[in-house]
């Protein structure tokens, strides 16, 4: 089953320019599991949307919980409150569309 889903994200990567992912870490569970696969695409995403961006050296995965201007404020759904990151609209990657497996 595992492969089947990983050869269905694959196929759906190079029929419509989406990009999978894999996911590692606790911060979003559980609505996404610590090990999962994600297709994303584009950067067109609101508040409450998941989003992979560029914080230091890492990709993360967090929701968005406000826009101002081209500054996004994103936490993980597992994260304490106040645990936060404060980004740049460059830093964004892409928006997660589908968890695949593992959410």
């Amino acid at each position: 089953m595992k492969v089947f889903l990983f050869i269905l994200t694959f196929t759906l990567a190079l029929l419509f320019f989406v990009r999978p992912f894999l996911l590692v870490g606790w911060s979003m569970y559980p609505t996404i599991g610590p090990v999962a696969l994600a297709v994303c695409d584009g950067k067109n995403f609101t508040v409450n949307d998941i989003i992979l961006f560029r914080y230091g050296n890492r990709a993360i995965a967090h929701r968005v919980m406000a826009i101002l201007n081209d500054t996004i404020i994103c936490k993980g759904d597992n994260n304490p409150p106040g645990m936060i990151e404060i980004i740049k609209d460059k830093d964004v990657i892409c928006k997660i569309r589908v968890i695949i497996w593992g959410g």
